[in-house]
């Protein structure tokens, strides 16, 4: 789950944010304000396309812990591993908004994020041994 974590992670605070931050330098922020229901659509294309990307991500990394460690698989894993992505995609999709929604300049994005990226990941436990 570890290695889950990490993956949506890195698909959801590092890319978002800077989406959001360029989409507001390049004033196209203010043209979704200014057009009926277009934030809910920019807003859901970022998470629906970030999501796929997440999808394949994680599917990759588990086929080949299929392949090469042989877990075992029964339905607990599976239903913790299909929960698991897309509660932690979903956490981070709302941080990287509300990161994306506080700064307006990619420079003070960009250390922001990773501040944020390795809080999470020192908090989580994932960088201590067993």
């Amino acid at each position: 789950m570890a290695i889950i974590l990490i993956a949506s992670l890195t698909c959801t605070i590092i890319p978002i944010n800077i989406n959001l931050c360029t989409d507001k330098l390049e004033k196209r922020i203010k043209h979704y304000f200014i057009i009926d229901k277009a934030m809910k659509k920019y807003i859901s294309a970022l998470y629906v396309v970030n999501l796929i990307i997440f999808e394949v991500v994680s599917l990759i990394i588990f086929l080949l812990a299929l392949i090469f460690f042989k877990i075992n698989v029964d339905y607990k894993v599976i239903l913790m591993f299909l929960t698991f992505r897309l509660i932690s995609y979903t956490f981070g999709f709302i941080i990287a908004i509300i990161l994306g929604s506080i700064t307006n300049s990619i420079n003070g994005i960009t250390p922001l994020s990773m501040l944020v990226f390795w809080t999470i990941i020192f908090i989580s436990g994932i960088t201590l041994p067993l």
